[in-house]
């Protein structure tokens, strides 16, 4: 019932920041649709993720480091990475749903999104470059603050966390 209050205060208090919610909740269903279409294209059975790299990242401009890292660790276990890649689009997708640890989620998709941005195709790594965008302004503004559980912590303890 107190989550409840609180959720209610948060958008009493900072409702000028509605659109910061929709832009949250636009990441969420992009990261979710992105979780469905890997599940149902059987991205985790079939090796797809050894596919990508093969066919784009020697045509981008990735540095060294990220080439060595793809070629090196992610294609020898690409079972392992298949099915990291689709737990954590999963979970950031619910984190940015019910607005919990935006800011660390941000962060953390925002490095995502750079490193896989280099196997995508050009319009796809362009797409996911633009979500990385309003990741950083979810990340300025504590997108949790504004009807999300982040409320909840922030006004009991205040920090760059929430």
């Amino acid at each position: 019932m107190k989550l409840l209050k609180d959720q209610v205060e948060s958008l009493r208090y900072v409702n000028h920041l509605w659109p910061i919610v929709i832009l949250r909740m636009y990441v969420s269903y992009f990261l979710f649709s992105s979780h469905y279409e890997m599940l149902s294209n059987n991205f985790r059975e079939q090796p797809k993720l050894s596919a990508l790299i093969d066919e784009h990242l020697y045509g981008s401009n990735a540095p060294e480091w990220i080439q060595s890292f793809f070629v090196n660790y992610v294609q020898e276990n690409w079972v392992f990475s298949s099915s990291l890649m689709i737990n954590l689009e999963w979970l950031l997708g619910f984190l940015f749903l019910v607005g919990f640890l935006n800011r660390p989620g941000a962060v953390v998709g925002m490095i995502y999104l750079y490193t896989v941005s280099f196997i995508l195709s050009p319009v796809d790594a362009a797409c996911a470059l633009s979500i990385g965008v309003i990741l950083f302004v979810l990340l300025l503004f504590g997108s949790g603050r504004v009807g999300g559980l982040d409320y909840f912590f922030y006004k009991r303890k205040r920090g760059l966390l929430w």
